[in-house]
């Protein structure tokens, strides 16, 4: 096996307590195996050790840029925008895995999105995905971009 797939391996294995069999994990992403899986939320785990978890029924707008990376907006009682910048963000996990962003988040398979830290980041393969920065942040009505 070569040394990049290895290290995937190796950051993927061991999945915290409850998570789905089904699960598949990678160092930056986890989601549901089979196609037509639906996962009711998505959890962002962030460096600092807070998760934030939203519905995918509250999932509005999104939207993929190179330059900026994946913009989500979370609408429910109150409006949330979630970045996630980063590098291979549109790249597929494997043959017949999923992309982060159209074949992950927009068919609600991701479970989970983990913020690496800059070590692991540089450790992983170049084709890997790699979640740099996530920002939560509360929308205030009226308020500008």
């Amino acid at each position: 096996m070569s040394e990049s797939r290895e290290l995937l391996r190796r950051l993927g294995q061991g999945k915290p307590p409850g998570e789905a069999a089904d699960e598949v994990a990678g160092p930056a992403f986890g989601y549901l195996r089979g196609t037509r899986e639906r996962a009711e939320h998505v959890e962002f785990r962030l460096k600092d050790g807070t998760t934030k978890a939203f519905p995918y029924a509250w999932l509005g707008p999104a939207e993929f840029d190179p330059s900026l990376g994946i913009v989500l907006e979370f609408v429910g009682d109150r409006t949330y925008r979630v970045v996630l910048e980063g590098r291979n963000l549109d790249r597929r996990v494997g043959e017949d895995g999923p992309d982060l962003f159209t074949r992950g988040l927009l068919r609600h398979r991701v479970t989970w999105v983990r913020e690496l830290d800059a070590g692991e980041s540089r450790r992983l393969p170049e084709p890997a995905t790699a979640v740099e920065k996530i920002t939560v942040r509360k929308l205030v009505p009226g308020e500008d971009d």
